[in-house]
């Protein structure tokens, strides 16, 4: 029972290993890429029978499946435009990878937008191109561009007007690995993927607007009055004159309640057209103004109008999964790991990056015969300690090791260290979702009756190296529990270190970097850090529920 019960504290890490399973299988059945389960009342909600006979007759003439003879998929001219301030590129560019697509018939394009902090954006997609030597792409190309559009219209492939475009931005993390020939095998001739950040409702498109060719109007009132008399747009597009629209059946769409393809005045992130609609979105490009070429925000949005003046419909299907919008709001370029402070916002890609890979079997390592309620704890990954040692020591303000510690309340410290309390490199917000989402369901298995609160807690990375402080004397801690977390390998990075339980008379060293040590605090467990004698050991110390 004790097991069972903590499968539900342990929800959001398994729905994160099922959003990477299922949406690789993007629900297909024997291999066949879905398009509309009529089954999962796609055509239910608002919308009406209209809306159902719009979904009807926009399902496709084929199937494309695995076995599909590869001269079967049309060919791609795939663009991918990477803004500064892109956290996770790298997995976001795995992602593109990862698509079951004849990469032969892509011509992948990656434009890289200009800006104050677009260097760390250039090495990413170098790095990664360079990793990929081409990857099996039928060509691939990187270059910086101040603007969106004139990239575009130097491309061959675009210019061309004979290949399929996709348009994708460096936010959009396509975790079901069919989304390509999802898209493609639509009717539609535009369409787009619904797309969200994580556990919330800003998603990539807008269900009305106002602006789009009338001043009185919003989008869909348009819609509905063309089909009794047209009526020409504005003369010229004014951005300010163009606004978001919350619809009645917006959050059904997001939470895909109400399943189809749903015509939309703007959309971005992902968009494929349709090589018969190329000459109309060459068009739209060609008008849309330098200065909205600079930026990311005006590009969309004029590329939107432009295609809706010439009356081509944007869509955005919600029919499968396809993945997510990576949410770039507290990400700090000025850090040296910007991504490694964005837990809260981005789960799913933060998991992957840094949370142990044995994580989810924790039960099978935790307990040791010779050392009673301390366990054993595999929870973060190799790069989680490396960028935490990084961050610090770019940081570089460590404390001496006194009493006297104005950063705790009261001033003073009984067992000092030399260290850095997560408050002073502002990991502290995200530590407390650490804690409350990853260890919390630990804590729950190992010490029955205990539910981790995370309100109060102290938390720091020590460094130990002979020149300065080697050990720690024996002492208890200002904790309900602690965890110890290992940064750096013993034997390898130093000599020496590891922890002694007086009482139980047991000693860990050598411990792996990333796994750490649960222990109770205060009473029963009275420790001692051990001599570290060469090099120099580093560890995470969290006093939790102080």
């Amino acid at each position: 029972m004790m097991l069972l019960s903590l499968l539900v504290p342990l929800l959001v890490i398994t729905l994160l290993a099922v959003e990477s399973v299922a949406h690789s299988s993007g629900d297909a059945e024997n291999g066949v890429v879905p398009v509309l389960n009529d089954n999962e009342g796609s055509c239910a909600g608002k919308g009406g029978e209209e809306e159902c006979e719009q979904v009807k007759n926009s399902l496709p003439d084929k199937k494309y499946t695995e076995s599909d003879n590869q001269d079967s998929y049309p060919s791609v001219c795939a663009v991918m435009f990477a803004y500064e301030n892109s956290p996770f590129l790298s997995l976001v560019l795995d992602s593109l990878y990862a698509q079951d697509y004849d990469k032969t018939l892509i011509d992948l394009n990656i434009f890289v937008l200009k800006g104050y902090y677009s260097v760390h954006v250039e090495q990413t997609v170098a790095n990664w191109i360079s990793t990929h030597n081409n990857g099996g792409y039928n060509s691939m190309s990187f270059e910086t561009t101040f603007s969106l559009k004139d990239s575009l219209e130097n491309m061959d492939c675009f210019q061309s007007g004979e290949k399929h475009v996709l348009l994708m931005d460096s936010r959009s993390h396509l975790t079901n690995s069919y989304t390509i020939k999802h898209l493609l095998q639509s009717k539609r001739s535009v369409l787009t993927p619904l797309l969200s950040r994580q556990n919330k409702y800003w998603s990539n498109f807008w269900d009305d607007a106002s602006g789009f060719g009338s001043s009185s109007l919003t989008f869909r009132q348009l819609e509905e009055s063309l089909k009794e008399e047209p009526q020409p747009p504005h003369p010229t597009f004014v951005p300010s004159d163009v606004g978001y629209v919350r619809s009645p059946r917006y959050l059904g769409i997001v939470e895909r309640k109400q399943k189809g393809e749903f015509a939309t005045p703007l959309a971005f992130g992902v968009i494929v057209f349709k090589s018969d609609v190329v000459p109309q979105l060459k068009a739209a490009v060609s008008k849309i103004t330098p200065e909205s070429s600079r930026n990311e925000w005006l590009f969309s949005l004029s590329l939107a109008w432009y295609l809706y003046e010439q009356r081509l419909s944007m869509f955005v299907t919600n029919v499968s999964p396809f993945g997510h919008l990576i949410d770039p709001s507290l990400f700090d370029p000025s850090k040296l790991h910007p991504e490694f402070y964005l837990v809260e916002t981005n789960p799913f890609e933060w998991t992957a990056l840094y949370l142990n890979e044995e994580y989810a079997n924790f039960a099978q390592y935790g307990t040791r015969s010779n050392c009673t309620d301390v366990f054993l704890v595999p929870m973060f990954s190799p790069l989680f300690a490396t960028h935490l040692i990084e961050e610090c020591e770019a940081f570089g303000r460590w404390s001496g090791g006194d009493h006297k510690d104005e950063r705790i309340q009261g001033g003073y410290e009984p067992v000092p260290t030399q260290d850095i309390h997560f408050k002073q490199i502002g990991f502290s917000p995200s530590w407390k979702y650490i804690i409350r989402t990853y260890l919390r369901p630990i804590t729950s298995y190992y010490y029955t009756g205990y539910t981790l609160q995370g309100d109060q807690s102290l938390d720091f990375v020590v460094r130990y190296r002979p020149d300065k402080q080697d050990y720690l004397r024996p002492h208890h801690d200002a904790s309900t529990v602690t965890l110890n977390v290992a940064l750096n390998q013993g034997g390898v990075d130093y000599e020496g270190g590891g922890t002694r339980f007086v009482r139980q008379n047991c000693t860990l060293t050598n411990t792996k970097p990333g796994w750490g040590t649960l222990s109770p605090g205060r009473l029963t467990h009275l420790h001692e850090g051990l001599k570290t004698t060469k090099g120099t050991r580093y560890i995470l110390v969290s006093f939790i529920d102080q």
